[in-house]
């Protein structure tokens, strides 16, 4: 979480004695992995966020993601393989 180092998850309880630099590098195990049965399970979620509809339609929406500075995802390293353009 680069954008708030010292932030109010860092400093919550759970978390206490998190080596973050290790934790960032993928040098330790995460102190907590959820259960997923495949890529695409949203058992975890609540259902107020997993019924929710999609805001950005990536086939209807190209004018609005071609906006979108790509800065502002600097450090993130998710690709969805999954995804088709």
């Amino acid at each position: 979480m680069p954008e708030c180092p010292d932030g109010p998850i860092r400093q919550h309880s759970f978390f206490r004695g998190v080596d973050w630099k290790k934790f960032e590098t993928r040098q330790i195990t995460p102190p907590y992995k959820p259960n997923v049965k495949s890529p695409n399970d949203t058992s975890n979620f609540d259902e107020d966020f997993t019924t929710e509809k999609s805001c950005i339609d990536p086939y209807s929406d190209k004018a609005l993601l071609a906006s979108i500075d790509p800065e502002a995802f600097a450090n993130f390293s998710y690709t969805n393989t999954q995804f088709l353009v």
